[in-house]
């Protein structure tokens, strides 16, 4: 899971400009909530019997995060947007960001995708598609 992640991660920084979601074009920053929901979307893909959760998370000043919580680990691929975070966070016990974005939600991520309005169900699918060949060409 941490490798599917990781290559996930290094194809949304290789085609960011090519990836037509809201902020892309400067990921990490600003990224969290599409690449969150993809990345959840292709782990559950490759691990149904993975409880992945999908954390949307407030400040006190309404601003919003988003990462995911997989069987009990953190995953945050946009997490070094941060200054106080250097790097990813792949399958870490506490997501360092919890105090700061404290307000959470969190929904199972089928579900999640499904709901989204990020971007159509035709986009949606051809990212999808697009990140499946990425990870079958870069094993």
């Amino acid at each position: 899971m941490i490798s599917t992640s990781q290559k996930v991660r290094k194809l949304f920084e290789l085609a960011q400009g090519n990836i037509d979601l809201p902020y892309f074009s400067g990921f990490p920053k600003n990224a969290c909530e599409g690449a969150s929901l993809f990345l959840g979307a292709t782990l559950k893909e490759k691990h149904p019997e993975s409880h992945i959760e999908y954390i949307k998370g407030y400040d006190e000043n309404g601003a919003i995060h988003f990462w995911l919580e997989i069987d009990a680990m953190v995953f945050d691929i946009t997490a070094d947007q941060f200054p106080e975070i250097e790097s990813p966070l792949f399958g870490v016990e506490h997501q360092p960001l919890a105090s700061i974005y404290s307000d959470i939600e969190k929904q199972e991520i089928s579900d999640a995708f499904k709901a989204s309005d990020i971007t159509n169900s035709v986009y949606k699918h051809s990212l999808i598609l697009e990140i499946r060949h990425y990870l079958h060409t870069n094993v």
